[in-house]
């Protein structure tokens, strides 16, 4: 009996390979008429395709050289590729891929199949952009390694940057940077672009050998499958993996991979060709719809409304229960042909980006990404200062505004930045709560606490108490987060206390409210004063004491007016109740001692309003903040100086034009029953009604000194550290007492400074500033921060760079806090009292930071998810 044969026959060999060539012949065909209905890519047919070919070309590497004529051995994927292009290219095909180009259709979709590898991926728990949850390659499909390959050529874009070695610690040893290097004989370096890492697994991957490698060869090594984790031998290992042949086939075939999708070339080009079309008419209608959601944003406009159905955009007319958001993304179809297009062909319960779903993912990926990139210039600036702040808001929830302070350097500019962080929903009012909680939410933040240098809140117990007080608490963690209480917050207290100092004061101010109410409560009074007064009367806040000093003004200036809208109202109201009141208010304003009181305080609101105003500004620095309250003492001292004849006199000038006599009306003043051995006369009894009148003024200019010394203490002695270094002391104080200052601050900030550089630097500092910067003698700190950077010489004097950063970034106020309460209350009002706090920080660091949310570029959000949409077709 003879022996098998070894080997197929001729005839078997053509047999076997026109068996190949038919089922090649008829993917082809087939993919051709899915292509010609308007399909979209499927796996398995495109899985199906590779496969056949791949035996095809084997096959044709064996025939013999005997081989018949009518079949050719030199049967590739490139010319099979080539053949099956002619064969899908007849005029249907042409027009189909004209009006893919022109309209851009929606693909149809099943519930079934609709969904793409990614999406199964992250309903599994797993996050398909870390390498360590790839699938194996034997299980891994061609629309997946499309993918894939897409993923790991961003990933190793973004590595090593974007790799925390300290992480990555394993029995001793952790990841570097270097490794992502090879070092060529010629001392050049390349990086590798095929190693990426895993998060997950701790472990480095080869990407190309992952994707690409003969499922036969998959044990070779750890790099291909499941991850190499032993980073004693790794030098070695990488240097061994990517001499070996099969790394570089796979590179070669991850490269072409990458070229061909880009391009939309190989034999799934026509499938590359459809998904980049779907792709970028995704792309277009996420910007337009990350548009919406900003400009809906930065607005503080609401998003839903009652009836949210987006097939009606087109078909109906929009509506104002469709919400904003809706009838927004109508509005700009009209412009727009790929979404109205869209739009028009939307069928119920299709994939839209409309939903309130979608609504939220966008609104939470684009806060994140602009607190992130805040977060980042936090980071980078190293020094920062906290300022928080509570109130309640409509839901009588207590909400934390979080505000952090530092120096934002862009190339050689540098500037003072207060951004908003985040809205804190407050467990507790007490110190030691509200202290846990700024300590946790700045680790969720990733911001180390030692690296805070000044905190700033208002003068509330909880936060300012000396001993049991949030910041009492924050300084025991770090002495160096410096307490500075808001500094317009301390303005309004003392106005508060000098106007409670004395009687004329209070009954000032609640006529001037009177006034004010009398007119508001009726639409005809309100129109009889309008008559007459070109300003609008103000009422007077109980909480602003700048609002005090614009209801002292309009009264004072407007104060004839007002008494001849008085009078007739008087004449002309049919309430009795009216006419008494109008008659009580005309007596009332008609004096000169309200007139003579009204005089004096608006001088001192007027100087202390301008000073309010001023420390309230986001860039303003500690120097410049001690320097305005300085000349409000003085301003105040020099007031309190002059006589009652110089009121008397500036007041006469108001009562003349009101028809009031300049003359101070004697006040009747009770007396008080004598003890037994009293003998003298009480000595208000003998007092005349000016000296009456200057007592008690003198009393409110007294009170107010003393309060605004006492209150700003802190800041003022607080900023006697760092004041050597404004221009005036770097010219005028000796070299001596120069470096003395410096060694002193040195000494306090040991972790930022080093006393011996400091003091040499201060010295070549005092000689080269007035020539390199010219005249500096009124130049503050921060200015000559800016300047160092503007000139490049921050490694000249990198400890003065130092000192001047953190002395500008101490803070002043927290009036960024109270300005985001602004937007808070237009956010969460009484018809969206039930937001979360999720979406409400959300929306609230869009509309506050809204310089910051335009200029980040948000296409690698849109990228990604065009290209999750875009392979969510079926064939």
């Amino acid at each position: 009996m003879s022996a098998p044969r070894k080997k197929l026959s001729g005839a078997e060999y053509r047999k076997k390979a026109r068996s190949k060539q038919l089922q090649g012949k008829q993917c082809a065909d087939k993919m051709k008429n899915w292509l010609l209905r308007g399909g979209g890519p499927s796996v398995s047919a495109a899985s199906e395709i590779d496969i056949q070919l791949d035996e095809l070309e084997d096959v044709s590497r064996t025939l013999p050289d005997q081989m018949d004529q009518d079949f050719s051995p030199t049967v590739t994927k490139q010319s099979l590729s080539t053949d099956f292009i002619e064969q899908t290219s007849p005029p249907s095909l042409s027009m189909c891929e004209e009006q893919l180009g022109r309209t851009k259709p929606e693909y149809e979709e099943s519930e079934s199949s609709s969904h793409s590898d990614s999406d199964e991926l992250q309903k599994n728990g797993l996050d398909f952009t870390d390498p360590g949850n790839w699938p194996g390659v034997e299980k891994m499909t061609d629309q997946q390694r499309s993918l894939f390959s897409n993923q790991a050529a961003l990933l190793a874009e973004n590595h090593p940057e974007n790799i925390e070695f300290r992480s990555t610690e394993r029995n001793g040893r952790h990841l570097t940077s270097s490794m992502w290097y090879r070092t060529l004989a010629n001392c050049e370096r390349v990086k590798r672009s095929w190693l990426i890492y895993s998060k997950t697994k701790n472990a480095i991957i080869c990407a190309c050998c992952k994707i690409y490698q003969k499922p036969s060869s998959a044990a070779t090594s750890a790099l291909c499958s499941t991850g190499f984790i032993n980073w004693k031998k790794v030098s070695e290992r990488l240097a061994e993996h990517e001499a070996t042949q099969m790394h570089k086939e796979c590179m070669i075939k991850w490269k072409t991979r990458l070229q061909q999708m880009k391009s939309c070339q190989g034999i799934d080009q026509d499938i590359e060709r459809a998904i980049h079309t779907e792709k970028e008419k995704w792309r277009q209608i996420l910007r337009i719809v990350m548009d919406a959601v900003l400009y809906l944003s930065t607005n503080c406009l609401s998003f839903r409304g009652s009836n949210e159905t987006p097939s009606d955009l087109i078909t109906q007319c929009p509506q104002p229960s469709q919400g904003n958001f809706l009838n927004l993304i109508a509005l700009l179809a009209k412009h727009n042909s790929t979404l109205k297009f869209q739009l028009e062909h939307l069928k119920k319960g299709q994939v839209s980006y409309l939903s309130k779903t979608i609504q939220n993912e966008i609104i939470d990926i684009m806060a994140k990404t602009v607190r992130n990139s805040i977060l980042n210039d936090i980071k980078e600036a190293k020094y920062y200062t906290i300022m928080f702040d509570c109130t309640p808001d409509v839901s009588h929830t207590e909400q934390m505004s979080q505000v952090i302070r530092y120096v934002k350097k862009t190339g050689n500019v540098c500037e003072i930045k207060e951004s908003f962080i985040d809205f804190i929903e407050v467990a507790g009012k007490t110190g030691e709560i509200i202290c846990q909680q700024i300590l946790e939410k700045l680790t969720v933040d990733a911001l180390d606490i030692d690296q805070c240098r000044g905190q700033s809140y208002d003068n509330g117990s909880n936060m300012a108490g000396i001993y049991k007080g949030a910041q009492a608490r924050i300084a025991e963690r770090n002495e160096l987060a410096e307490f500075v209480p808001c500094l317009a917050h301390s303005l309004n207290l003392v106005g508060v206390h000098s106007a409670s100092s004395c009687q004329e004061a209070i009954n000032l101010f609640g006529l001037i409210q009177k006034v004010y109410t009398f007119f508001v409560g009726s639409s005809t009074r309100w129109d009889i004063m309008k008559k007459y007064v070109k300003t609008n009367l103000k009422g007077c806040s109980q909480t602003r004491w700048s609002a005090k000093h614009v209801a002292v003004n309009a009264l004072l200036n407007n104060l004839p007016k007002v008494a001849e809208a008085l009078e007739e109202v008087k004449q002309t109201s049919h309430a009795p109740e009216a006419k008494y009141e109008a008659g009580y208010l005309l007596n009332a304003i008609k004096n000169f001692n309200f007139i003579l009181n009204l005089t004096i305080w608006a001088n001192i609101l007027r100087e202390i309003n301008r000073v309010n105003i001023e420390i309230q500004k986001e860039d303003i620095i500690l120097a410049r903040s001690v320097a305005l309250m300085d000349g409000l003492l003085k301003t105040l001292q020099k007031m309190r100086e002059n006589p009652m004849e110089y009121w008397i006199k500036e007041a006469a000038e108001v009562a003349a034009k009101t028809g009031v006599e300049p003359i101070l009306q004697h006040k009747r003043i009770p007396k008080r029953k004598k003890q037994f051995d009293e003998t003298c006369e009480d000595e208000l009894q003998t007092l005349q009604p000016v000296q009456l009148f200057s007592k008690e003024i003198m009393m409110v200019f007294d009170r107010t000194i003393s309060e605004i010394k006492k209150r700003f203490e802190c800041a003022s002695m607080l900023n006697s550290n760092f004041a050597f270094l404004n221009g005036y002391f770097i010219l005028n104080m000796p070299i001596v007492e120069l470096q003395k200052h410096g060694a002193d601050l040195a000494r306090k900030y040991e972790r930022d400074l080093n006393s011996v550089e400091f003091c040499q630097e201060l010295y070549v500092f005092k000689e080269q500033a007035p020539l390199l910067f010219g005249s500096i003698e009124k130049a503050n700190g921060f200015y000559l921060l800016q300047q160092i950077y503007a000139h490049d010489l921050q490694d000249a004097f990198p400890n003065i760079c130092i000192a001047l950063r953190i002395y500008s970034t101490l803070p002043t106020t927290s009036a960024s806090c109270e300005r985001s309460f602004s937007k808070l209350k237009l956010i969460k009002y009484y018809l969206r009292s039930s937001m979360s706090q999720e979406r409400l920080s959300s929306l609230a660091i869009l509309a506050i930071e809204n310089r910051t949310a335009h200029e980040i570029n948000y296409e690698e959000a849109i990228d990604l998810f065009a290209e999750q949409k875009a392979r969510r077709v079926k064939l």
